[in-house]
């Protein structure tokens, strides 16, 4: 199977916050790996993550919005809206 992103992915460990509900509710994250147009998230039962919702990173001191592009298991696939500098 070939490779479909459009951009390499490198690999990563950043803790991180997704915000949805307008604030009201939120679930800590796991980014594991982080291009310049989306990351890939690990969360536990993902499933409740709306499909657009805030991308906290503290270590960076950054939000992003975010719309999540798939789900599997425990594992959720977002692209940035708006995009990011680093």
């Amino acid at each position: 199977m070939g490779e479909r992103r459009k951009e390499q992915r490198r690999l990563a460990y950043i803790g991180a916050r997704a915000s949805f509900f307008r604030g009201q509710s939120s679930a800590d994250v796991l980014i594991r790996n982080m291009s310049p147009s989306g990351v890939k998230l690990v969360v536990l039962n993902g499933s409740f993550l709306p499909e657009h919702f805030n991308l906290m990173i503290a270590a960076w001191q950054t939000e992003y919005r975010v719309r999540t592009c798939w789900r599997r298991y425990d594992q959720i696939g977002v692209k940035f809206e708006q995009a990011p500098a680093f």
